[in-house]
């Protein structure tokens, strides 16, 4: 088990709870208010998507998880913006098709004030 040192970091900690339920449950309405307008994801293909692509995959069910587990979090503070690290084992359907894979994600998000927003993820799969 994971020792959570900061009030930064149980405040990201939430955040990531939040967008990983967002994510399971395609909830499009927590996608939206957790992602800033000026998202970009870097998909492990290299492809990039905005706010509005990377949401419209959950919105027309192109993509669905079926599992998934996270671990292994690094946590980095500079300034209002916070960047997560972590190990996301999961399986998944994309287009029908289903997947499973180990990835290390990096996110990283912005706090205005009391709440955050997600500005950007990067994420590579780890092979096994």
């Amino acid at each position: 088990m994971e020792i959570v040192k900061t009030q930064t970091e149980l405040n990201v900690m939430n955040y990531e709870r939040l967008l990983i339920k967002a994510i399971k449950n395609s909830n499009l309405t927590l996608l939206n208010d957790l992602i800033h307008s000026n998202f970009m994801f870097l998909h492990p293909t290299g492809q990039v998507l905005n706010k509005k692509m990377y949401v419209e995959l959950f919105k027309r069910k192109q993509i669905f998880v079926d599992w998934l587990t996270t671990s292994d979090y690094i946590i980095n503070k500079v300034d209002d913006v916070i960047t997560v690290s972590v190990l996301i084992k999961s399986t998944w359907e994309f287009h029908d098709q289903k997947n499973n894979g180990s990835f290390r994600y990096l996110r990283t998000w912005k706090q205005n004030g009391e709440s955050m927003q997600l500005i950007s993820i990067s994420c590579v799969q780890i092979k096994q």
